[in-house]
């Protein structure tokens, strides 16, 4: 009653050396207000947490005041959003000792408390393991349940439980191991909250959005939620099924991995890339350095979301901003010599007829710079191209004469060397031996995928002679969770490749930086900002490195101002005249 009227004021004190977890939410709701700093630093704190880190260590990652820290955290703990692990818990005064320094290890509880406690015959505290443990120990409780006479009255067995359940290990004895960070973006969590997959996943999902991170703690109980997901659904159902199958899927492989190598990696951590891209750059890659060894992005990652880039730690995904982009399409399509006919206008241009080339399909797919693509009868994309045109660059591709038009995903790494009915005709390529394809292993050379991981997908066109042919598409770095089988076929080929390795991945970091640097290149033939500087043509796209903190040059993150350039002239593309400028 005196706290609803305001008369009294509840406050938790929270320590320098305190250690404090976030719990799936239940029931939040947060009323954000644009610009406000106190907000956005909740944000930051909720994402940056972790049960390993102190409140001292997590101020100096995030470089902000320690007490302006203390504060943040009190009030998640105040509402429920957070707790203290080092929950000193009750004890009677007899249980009170000296340490080795002669110091008497007083508790913080008032007597009051005590006496409730055995007023209402709460005497199995006493007998617990809790009564067993040294002074030492006292502090590293996680958090204690509660102490009411009618949870006790009621059930007195599962409250005897739930004390003898406390962990009783000392949290700041814990090394600090790192751990692998799977990064996704807000259509996983959409697709989890949407799909109508039960109330606790939900809540998780809830957690993954609103903190930006799940962390290893949190995902037996995620991973029980994710058993119950039926593997069959109908119609449009399906696809949020196969999502949340395919991120199971994903979480016991890595936890796999992450077992195998027990002595340097201690579990996974699910990162939202959002989230991690609201931190400033420098607290972004503290946060990363400190925590994980290794890190890895769903594939694709949207283009309304910022990539995430890192190369400590070692990244399977994008490596810049640009391979998530329409950029990375055109070049694909050189490298290749070959591609879905394609043009991409500048934006503010206005077309009154479509190129020809679009004549020989009915439906074109339409990519924007900062939204996902959409397929279009070619008879009504006119009024579409135009509109779009008015805020963002739009490439628009060939599809086909459906849109049932044949697609298919070839993980990679390639497998190369195995065996298959590999065919000197185009219309012979299927499933099963389409990696064999002439393309694939040139993209493969050209593009140095022997250590990354991913999928390529390949599109089949009508040729002028009515003949029909494989081309590329698009390529994405990372593990897919749109497609089951995909998904399967990738963790095959990363464990069949050794991509963990440490040979591999030093392998992996040296051809993602000589692929950015390509692209890059490409990028700055046809941009504004395509003016050759001495000694390489890339150089306006790199900040100087003023420290370089103890790394080889061959360490150094690609570091760009997170924005994709738009492009200085039209472009069109075909296979008989390549890529080409119109004026």
């Amino acid at each position: 009653m005196l706290y609803n009227k305001g008369i009294i004021y509840l406050d938790v004190p929270i320590n320098s050396d305190d250690y404090i977890s976030v719990p799936p939410l239940e029931n939040f709701v947060m009323n954000r207000v644009a610009g406000d700093y106190f907000e956005n630093l909740l944000y930051k704190i909720f994402v940056s947490m972790d049960e390993r880190t102190s409140v001292e260590k997590l101020a100096q990652v995030l470089d902000i005041d320690i007490e302006l820290a203390k504060q943040a955290i009190s009030m998640y703990c105040r509402l429920g959003f957070a707790k203290k692990k080092t929950v000193e818990p009750l004890l009677p005064p007899q249980k009170l000792q000296e340490d080795s320094e002669g110091r008497t290890n007083q508790t913080l509880w008032h007597t009051s408390w005590l006496d409730y406690q055995s007023q209402n015959g709460m005497t199995l505290l006493y007998d617990s393991e809790v009564s067993e443990m040294e002074p030492e120990e006292y502090g590293s409780l996680s958090s204690f349940p509660s102490l009411s006479s009618s949870s006790f009255e009621k059930d007195p067995l599962s409250f005897s439980k739930s004390i003898d359940s406390l962990s009783i290990s000392p949290v700041s004895m814990a090394p600090h191991t790192k751990r692998i960070g799977f990064i996704f973006d807000y259509t996983l969590t959409a697709l989890l909250m949407m799909g109508n997959l039960g109330s606790g996943l939900k809540m998780h999902a809830v957690t993954m959005y609103e903190v930006g991170k799940l962390s290893e703690e949190s995902l037996d109980d995620f991973m029980t939620e994710l058993d119950k997901v039926s593997e069959v659904a109908e119609g449009e159902a399906q696809r949020y099924h196969d999502h949340a199958i395919a991120l199971r899927n994903t979480l016991r492989f890595l936890r796999k991995q992450a077992a195998g190598d027990s002595q340097s990696v201690a579990g996974v951590d699910l990162l939202r890339s959002e989230r991690l891209a609201s931190l400033e750059s420098g607290t972004r890659e503290r946060i990363l350095h400190q925590n994980y060894e290794l890190l890895l992005s769903m594939a694709p990652i949207s283009n309304q979301t910022e990539v995430i880039t890192s190369t400590s730690p070692r990244h399977f995904g994008s490596a810049i901003p640009e391979f998530n982009s329409i950029w990375m399409r055109l070049y694909l399509y050189q490298v290749a010599g070959d591609g879905p006919p394609c043009q991409l206008f500048v934006r503010g241009t206005r077309v009154r007829t479509l190129p020809s080339m679009f004549n020989s399909v009915n439906f074109v797919k339409l990519f924007t710079w900062n939204n996902e693509p959409s397929t279009i009868p070619v008879a009504g994309v006119l009024q579409v191209l135009n509109e779009t045109l008015l805020d963002s660059p739009v490439l628009l591709q060939c599809f086909g004469d459906s849109l049932e038009t044949p697609e298919i995903s070839i993980p990679f790494p390639f497998d190369l060397e195995s065996e298959g009915n590999g065919r000197e005709e185009f219309g012979e390529y299927d499933q099963n031996n389409i990696h064999l394809h002439p393309l694939v292993k040139r993209i493969d050379e050209k593009m140095k995928l022997g250590h990354q991981c991913g999928f390529l997908r390949l599109l089949k066109v009508k040729s002028k002679d009515d003949k029909y042919r494989w081309v590329p598409e698009d390529i994405h770095f990372g593990i897919p969770l749109h497609d089951l089988p995909l998904n399967q076929k990738v963790f095959s080929r990363i464990e069949k490749f050794d991509l963990f390795t440490p040979e591999s991945l030093s392998k992996q970091s040296l051809d993602s930086r000589a692929l950015s640097l390509k692209v890059l290149d490409f990028i700055a033939n046809h941009t504004v900002n395509s003016q050759k500087q001495s000694n390489h043509p890339l150089l306006s796209y790199f900040p100087a490195q003023k420290d370089n903190g103890g790394k080889t040059s061959k360490e150094f993150e690609l570091e760009l101002d997170g924005s994709v350039p738009f492009p200085a002239k039209s472009l069109f593309y075909t296979q008989e005249h390549g890529l080409l400028c119109i004026d």
